[in-house]
């Protein structure tokens, strides 16, 4: 063995005890003595590197943000909501936002109303927490703007019906709660503008899937009214709740009326 070579491994036996400090191995190492029972270095070199994983994802570096920008623990846009589930049970995704961007001080120096500019940054909150795969709630903007909930909520109905969008929230791409108007929005663009399924979804940042849910919701509590059925035999065939029933019932009249109005505007006399 020549000097290069026998030089290179002294510096590779120096040299490698230390390239295995690492939190991985001391992981694997605590898995080892304290819970042996877990299994082999196979099975616990993969629950480190998943660990290790998490620690990257929910603890980014914070060279990573600029200034106004913040952390927050968003719930996974895959995750599939159910009646009765907790936040321990439910996917969570961190996602960097923010609170404070250049535009708003060019808005306040322009002399925005205060009230227009945090519908603006309420919007944009949960169009930031969309983009990395991540569903705000309505409570988690009531926290990050020391507001509360009900100005939030009226915030948010008042932005997306100035702007005619519905902001991606936890309500609105998950469809929780009781509230009817982004399905409300869906359907009107459906019926009133006659846009495409694809159109609808780049509009309101839903599925395609649920805006044939919607829209076939509708539909079916339409036919059902023309056979003069009751609220509670339509809850029943169509399987919504009474409350969902009676607001496309309200919904279809709202249409309806719209459709007749844009038919008379069409007239010749």
């Amino acid at each position: 063995m020549n000097t290069y070579h026998t030089k290179l491994h002294k510096n590779k036996r120096i040299l490698q005890p230390i390239e295995q400090k690492t939190f991985k191995n001391a992981l694997q190492q605590f898995f080892k003595n304290e819970v042996p029972q877990i299994g082999g270095e196979m099975i616990s070199g993969l629950i480190s590197e998943k660990i290790q994983t998490l620690i990257d994802t929910f603890y980014p570096k914070t060279e990573r943000l600029t200034m106004g920008q913040m952390l927050w623990f968003a719930i996974d846009e895959k995750e599939t909501p159910s009646y009765g589930k907790s936040m321990k049970k439910t996917k969570i995704k961190p996602v960097i936002l923010t609170m404070v961007h250049p535009d708003d001080i060019t808005a306040i120096k322009n002399k925005c109303s205060m009230l227009t500019l945090k519908e603006h940054i309420i919007a944009r909150l949960y169009k930031e927490a969309k983009e990395q795969g991540g569903i705000l709630a309505e409570s988690d903007v009531s926290l990050m703007m020391h507001m509360t909930w009900g100005s939030i909520s009226k915030r948010t109905i008042a932005y997306e019906r100035k702007y005619n969008v519905t902001l991606p929230r936890r309500g609105t791409i998950h469809d929780m709660g009781r509230s009817i108007s982004h399905k409300g929005l869906i359907c009107k663009k459906s019926k009133l503008e006659n846009k495409s399924i694809s159109q609808i979804a780049r509009e309101t940042d839903h599925t395609p899937q649920a805006i044939t849910r919607y829209t076939t919701d509708l539909n079916r509590v339409q036919f059902c009214l023309t056979k003069k059925l009751s609220i509670n035999d339509i809850s029943f065939i169509t399987n919504l709740s009474p409350t969902l029933t009676i607001e496309y019932v309200n919904l279809i009249e709202e249409i309806n009326q719209k459709q007749k109005e844009q038919l008379d505007e069409q007239l010749p006399f």
